[in-house]
């Protein structure tokens, strides 16, 4: 499961909407293309996340995404999330059935399927084209049936997505890294946390790393600050891995050997990580009957 639910609970917390604002703001001035609303915890437990889409959207933000479990999904919600311009969506469904109930206590599997499905349905109705809406499961819950999961979802979500294990020791990275990896992260993407500080990156599970905080510093300032520099000059020079712990738990610079399978009657790309365990590597699938989206740019593309 996801590392959030081992945070600390003086890590967790909502983001004010005061402080959203000036974030969105200076992302409007700096010509960010994507914010995505989401970050190691669920969007739908603030009570403004139609504001946060609206105001996103309203002030130019091309793309804004969030991932979420679904749970707090009612119909209402998702015709309003729908009507507020939201670009995509990821939803997180573990499993089917008995397995996904386990996980993903107290959710109801069909009644997850239901949520999704009603919005799915509204955004037709409106003849819109957004938001994509994604469906992610971990492989090993799947039974090593993902074609069943498919098929679960079948002209429900655009894209199902079957995603690597990452089967982590939090003490003690295990995985076979590639010092030479150039991460393009720290060029690419910004993580901004619920009190508005600054992380390394979002594999940064501990919050160990603070960058800045945009309480007392413009978003410019961190961006182009020493300590982002000093982590894109660990990444030319090839000490990240010494300089930085996080990195020691990402799975991006992990030397993988490749291999394949079929799903759904298409090769999908597998890799193993060398020692460890076996994964499936950026595997996606597309629903038969779903709307052949084109895939929409990565979030946060766009450096500040």
């Amino acid at each position: 499961m996801c590392y959030t639910t081992y945070l600390e609970p003086e890590k967790k917390g909502i983001m004010k909407f005061d402080l959203y604002k000036k974030i969105i703001d200076q992302a409007v001035e700096g010509k960010s293309y994507s914010v995505k609303i989401s970050w190691r915890g669920e969007p739908l437990l603030n009570n403004r996340i139609l504001d946060m889409v609206k105001y996103a959207k309203e002030s130019g933000i091309k793309e804004v995404a969030m991932l979420s479990n679904g749970e707090l999904l009612s119909s209402k919600l998702a015709e309003q999330l729908v009507d507020a311009g939201l670009d995509w969506i990821s939803f997180s469904a573990d499993g089917m059935g008995e397995v996904y109930e386990k996980i993903r206590a107290p959710a109801k599997f069909h009644e997850t399927v239901g949520k999704v499905a009603h919005m799915r349905a509204y955004r037709d109705k409106r003849k819109l084209k957004k938001p994509l809406i994604r469906v992610q499961s971990i492989l090993s819950a799947l039974e090593g049936d993902p074609d069943a999961f498919i098929r679960a979802w079948d002209g429900v979500a655009d894209r199902v997505n079957c995603i690597a294990d990452e089967s982590r020791d939090f003490e003690l990275a295990e995985m076979n890294h590639d010092p030479t990896y150039l991460c393009p992260t720290p060029w690419a993407r910004i993580t901004i946390a619920h009190d508005g500080k600054v992380h390394q990156c979002k594999v940064d599970y501990g919050r160990k790393k603070v960058m800045g905080d945009v309480n007392e510093q413009s978003i410019y300032k961190i961006w182009h600050g020493e300590n982002f520099n000093s982590l894109r000059n660990a990444f030319k020079q090839n000490t990240a891995l010494e300089d930085y712990s996080a990195c020691n738990y990402c799975t991006d610079n992990v030397l993988t050997e490749e291999r394949s399978m079929q799903v759904n009657g298409k090769e999908l790309s597998l890799g193993k990580f060398k020692g460890v365990h076996d994964v499936v590597h950026e595997g996606q699938v597309i629903s038969q009957s779903g709307r052949r989206s084109k895939a929409f740019p990565g979030v946060d593309k766009v450096p500040l």
